[in-house]
């Protein structure tokens, strides 16, 4: 049901090493809404995307899911392990019950390179990579989606006469109205191009939140980190339109 929490952080401690991550870190995630996350480098972006998928389990607290969980978009987690990409998706449709012919076409059409399937998940272009990544995530029915840095290359609307981002970009739409969708990243202009429902800044083990991009940036901003100028400008009128 739409507005359920699928995905829970209960008081969550992360340590790794001597190094404490996170400390009673709590958050809700529902389903059919997304949420943006910005953090700095070293702030715990992909700590976090691991623990949402249960890749790592917390030093302390719980993470709840009620649901099944994508594999984390931006983590090549099973990808370049076996001879060919083709045998990768085949153990991770495998994993989630799919259909492995149908699937691994799927993600070859996304990818817009039947080819692809033949070779190692390695020699593929940064750009294939992507397209790969991002959609072998996503054609997976599931119930939460989390993203690690990797970011869909615009809306719906700029999308220019471009099949695959086109062809991308409708599936995480019919995603984003049935699963809680998590965008994690460190460069605050995606904030700006993805639409979401709220957002939220990591900052010292904890998530703190924002009803829009504009603050979030703003906010961001004034921890001392760097937004370009055309970004803040554009926060900035945001925010005065707002008021």
């Amino acid at each position: 049901m739409r507005g359920e929490t699928v995905l829970e952080l209960d008081r969550v401690d992360l340590a790794i090493g001597r190094r404490a991550v996170f400390r009673q870190l709590s958050a809700r995630f529902a389903r059919g809404q997304t949420t943006a996350i910005l953090g700095a480098t070293g702030s715990g972006k992909s700590s976090l995307a691991s623990l949402m998928a249960g890749a790592i389990l917390p030093s302390a607290g719980e993470v709840l899911s009620r649901g099944r969980i994508a594999p984390v978009i931006g983590q090549n987690a099973g990808l370049g392990e076996t001879a060919n990409l083709g045998r990768d998706l085949g153990t991770r449709a495998s994993a989630y019950g799919l259909n492995t012919s149908a699937y691994c076409q799927a993600v070859a059409h996304f990818a817009g390179d039947p080819q692809c399937l033949d070779r190692p998940y390695d020699l593929s272009t940064a750009a294939q990579k992507g397209a790969v990544n991002r959609a072998a995530a996503l054609l997976i029915p599931a119930d939460i989606y989390v993203s690690d840095g990797l970011i869909v290359p615009a809306a719906v609307e700029q999308v220019r006469e471009n099949t695959q981002d086109d062809g991308v970009i409708s599936l995480l739409n019919q995603r984003r109205r049935q699963a809680a969708v998590i965008w994690i990243t460190g460069a605050p202009g995606t904030i700006l191009q993805q639409p979401a429902d709220r957002f939220a800044l990591l900052h010292r083990g904890a998530l703190h939140f924002f009803e829009t991009g504009a603050e979030l940036i703003l906010a961001y901003s004034e921890t001392g980190h760097a937004v370009p100028r055309g970004v803040m400008r554009t926060a900035e009128r945001a925010l005065a339109t707002e008021s």
